[in-house]
C-alpha cells in the first residue's frame, strides 16, 4: 500500500499475489471525521490502484491539510489488516 501525490489527485497503490483479498478503502480528517468512502468489499487482485481526487462524499473539494487514507484489507478465512497513510493537499501557490 502506498501513496502518491498527484497534480490533482492522490493514486493508492497495491500489488498483491492473493486473488481473494478485498478492501475497505476511506479517508478521514486529522481528528478523525470520515471524509469518503473511496470503495468497499472490492477485489484486490495482481496489482492496481484506487485514486482520490480530493473530494468530499458530496463533492465538495477537501480543502488543504493532512488527510488519512485507511485500507482495511481482508479476505473470507478471516484474515484482516488495516494500513493508514498520510496524504498531503497542499494550498495552491499564489
Amino acid at each position: 500500500f502506498s501513496c502518491r501525490a498527484g497534480t490533482c489527485y492522490t493514486r493508492i497503490s497495491y500489488e498483491t499475489d492473493r486473488p481473494e483479498l478485498m478492501i475497505n478503502l476511506s479517508v478521514f480528517s486529522l481528528d478523525g471525521h470520515l471524509l469518503k468512502m473511496l470503495c468497499r468489499n472490492e477485489h484486490l487482485s495482481g496489482n492496481g490502484f484506487i485514486r482520490w481526487d480530493g473530494d468530499s462524499t458530496d463533492g465538495q473539494p477537501a480543502g488543504a491539510g493532512i488527510f488519512i487514507i485507511e485500507a482495511e484489507v481482508f479476505d473470507p478465512s478471516g484474515f484482516f489488516q488495516i494500513f493508514r497513510r498520510r496524504a498531503i493537499i497542499m494550498p495552491e501557490s499564489q
